[in-house]
């Protein structure tokens, strides 16, 4: 059997004593140490390049892939994303079609069955901020699914209506309810996805909601007169289901701790924006227009030009057609980095007011074309990939949810109240002219107002991270970078300025 010996202190110590470092051994100033000094400087300056070279390495694959989230599970997502927002633009911005019909089938004043339609859009702007606090918690999957059961729900209760007050409810409030749980998540779910084409992206998405605002309004027309209101209610319901299809498209995206951490932090500092409060105003007057023009032009060219049921469709067509063009025409635009999104939207409110000032001076259906193209390409600013640029710009992606949901409820203001003020103005004086002056100046005003964050939002700035962090956590408004020899990256941004 063996025995183990253990060293005592005192042998130890002599180990300890007897060994020293070759440098220390021979010193630094004898040809040996010399030597000794000149192997270690090279290993050290090997060592240090080699993991140089493994983090930059490191780096460029997570950009190369892990970072650059434009694949094929992205491009789902964005399909997704499109078809939702076809069939909810579809329903939505397609009411002005049903809008006479409902005249002629309970005899009621024109402000009373405007609210059917008004109630549908603004019950959407409204249920927004609801949808928000949703996505938060659920995720875009489940609330989008959560919205196609509803608005089915509500389009079924529809077709048993006897009079305007249970549309009030079904079609307005419910359906409506409906659609507005789509509009966050579309566009949240589609920026997660996206940081260096996020425009083009949103581009692609949103666009398919203008494509529904124009292959709607004839199929609503077919419906009707093959299948009466009922029937077409029931229809459209069934159609909606297809946006719980949509929904399962949308595979969440990761989200790192740290930006749950910071989120709530900043979704409040955005109250604290002046471009943000700006940008909520703004909308609010441009809704206001909108649900004047897409409830009542119909009516308007019918009594003023006497065109037929058809060609009002094709007006509410043709705005969707050009919110088609518009949507994905912006997108690409808001890449070229010397045109800001900002400006963009700016310039066409400004062209899509001047056009609704002009509506009632137009005497023939070719001029209403050219208008409702107009007013499509100005429509496509406000819903396109423009609007969640700014938003991004101003609050950061973290914020989207929130701000997209607070500054669409602010639209529901404007939505709620203009097609049923027009109506009652209607009722007043025999004549749409002064609703569509007022609207148009609305537009106008709104557009002047993005002065103030066309001139003095964006700023340069820098910022110092790390080749990890810079890859593994997006940096907002990235316009170049710079790395140093210790591996850190200076990040040049554009922010939107605290005034």
């Amino acid at each position: 059997m063996g025995v183990m010996v253990f060293p005592d202190a005192s042998s130890s110590d002599r180990i300890d004593q007897s060994f020293k470092p070759p440098l220390t051994r021979y010193g630094h100033n004898t040809e040996v140490g010399k030597s000794l000094l000149s192997l270690k400087s090279a290993a050290d300056s090997e060592q240090k390049h080699s993991t140089d070279t493994a983090r930059r390495t490191k780096a460029n694959l997570r950009k190369a892939t892990g970072n650059a989230k434009d694949n094929v599970c992205a491009a789902v997502v964005v399909f997704g994303a499109g078809l939702a927002l076809f069939i909810v633009h579809g329903i939505t911005w397609s009411s002005g079609v049903l809008y006479v019909v409902f005249l002629d089938a309970f005899n009621q004043s024109r402000a009373e069955t405007a609210w059917i339609g008004s109630l549908l859009a603004a019950c959407g702007f409204a249920a927004s901020p609801i949808s928000s606090i949703l996505v938060n918690r659920y995720g875009c999957r489940f609330v989008v699914m959560l919205s196609g059961v509803i608005i089915t729900v509500g389009m079924c209760i529809s077709t048993f209506a006897n009079n305007v007050y249970l549309l009030f409810f079904s079609y307005g409030v419910v359906a409506g309810v409906g659609c507005g749980f789509v509009y966050v998540p579309a566009n949240v779910i589609v920026s997660q996805y996206f940081s260096k084409r996020r425009t083009i992206a949103l581009g692609l998405s949103t666009c398919c909601g203008g494509l529904g605002s124009f292959a709607f309004p004839p199929l609503l027309q077919v419906l009707l007169e093959e299948y009466s209101w009922r029937g077409t209610f029931l229809i459209i319901g069934g159609i909606s289901l297809n946006i719980c299809v949509a929904g399962a498209l949308m595979r969440p995206a990761a989200v790192t701790q740290s930006k749950i951490n910071v989120r709530a932090k900043r979704d409040l500092s955005i109250f604290k924006n002046i471009h943000y409060h700006i940008l909520c105003w703004n909308n609010v007057l441009f809704c206001f227009a909108t649900s004047i023009v897409y409830i009542h032009l119909g009516s308007f060219a019918k009594i003023s030009v006497g065109i037929n049921d058809s060609q009002s469709s094709m007006l509410f067509s043709m705005i969707g057609a050009f919110t088609f063009v518009g949507r994905f025409g912006f997108g690409l635009l808001a890449q070229v980095r010397t045109l800001r999104p900002v400006l963009i939207y700016m310039i066409f409110f400004l062209l899509g007011g001047v056009g609704t000032l002009c509506v009632p001076t137009m005497d023939s259906f070719k001029l209403l074309i050219m208008y409702s193209a107009l007013f499509g390409l100005a429509f496509a600013a406000l819903g396109g990939a423009l609007l969640p640029s700014i938003l991004i710009d101003i609050a950061g992606l973290d914020s989207l949810s929130f701000s997209y949901g607070v500054l669409i409820l602010y639209e529901s203001i404007g939505q709620v109240l203009g097609a049923p003020v027009a109506g009652w103005i209607f009722e007043k004086f025999n004549s749409y002219n002064p609703s569509f002056y007022m609207g148009g100046a609305m537009v106008v005003l709104s557009g002047v107002m993005m002065l103030v964050p066309v001139v003095t939002a964006y700023r340069s700035t820098h910022m110092i991270v790390t080749e990890e962090e810079f890859y593994e956590e997006e940096i907002e408004g990235f316009y170049g970078s710079k790395t140093d020899t210790d591996g850190r990256v200076e990040v040049i941004v554009s922010q939107v300025t605290t005034v």
